[in-house]
């Protein structure tokens, strides 16, 4: 069972990561209050 979270959990990182990375290449900015929610949600 631990596996699955795992790969679960990961599985959702990548995403967020991919979706970060594509605001980053589109140019749009964060305000700093706005990351620090992101950042919780993670």
């Amino acid at each position: 069972m631990k596996r699955t979270n795992s790969l679960e959990d990961d599985l959702i990182f990548a995403k967020k990561t991919d979706e970060a990375l594509q605001r980053i290449s589109n140019g749009v900015e964060m305000d700093f209050d706005e990351f620090i929610e992101d950042i919780k949600e993670w």
